[in-house]
């Protein structure tokens, strides 16, 4: 039986960030197991934040303000956010970009099915997205 060093349950926004972040940090090489009920495969949500700097997924924004406006019926006001953005990042394209280089790692594997308290049920063979 397989041993893995990090088992994340849940392949959500925290899940994938951490297994992301794992295999860019010098933990890189430690074995990696991502348990999630369903594979994400369709674009289910969206997030969205304030930033200052350049940020790990800015190549998948797939939108980022530079100004706010604030509009009535008889008036209007458009302020720059100076050093800020406020971004979007649409589900799909963070599952396909993480799922991407976690998939190139041969030390990450994910399973699908349900994982609880002293209860396994994950697919025969592994499953790799």
């Amino acid at each position: 039986m397989k041993k893995y060093t990090y088992t994340i349950l849940v392949a959500g926004a925290a899940g994938l960030s951490l297994a992301y972040q794992l295999v860019h940090s010098k933990l890189r090489d430690q074995p990696i197991l991502i348990i999630d009920r369903e594979e994400k495969n369709r674009n289910d949500r969206t997030w969205c934040f304030w930033s200052e700097r350049v940020e790990p997924f800015s190549s998948i924004f797939y939108r980022s303000w530079e100004k706010i406006g604030f509009i009535q019926e008889r008036w209007q006001k458009v302020i720059p956010l100076g050093r800020y953005r406020y971004n979007m990042i649409r589900g799909i394209d963070f599952y396909q970009e993480v799922r991407q280089v976690l998939n190139a790692r041969l030390n990450v594997d994910h399973r699908t099915g349900h994982a609880g308290y002293g209860y396994q049920r994950i697919c025969a063979g592994g499953c790799r997205w």
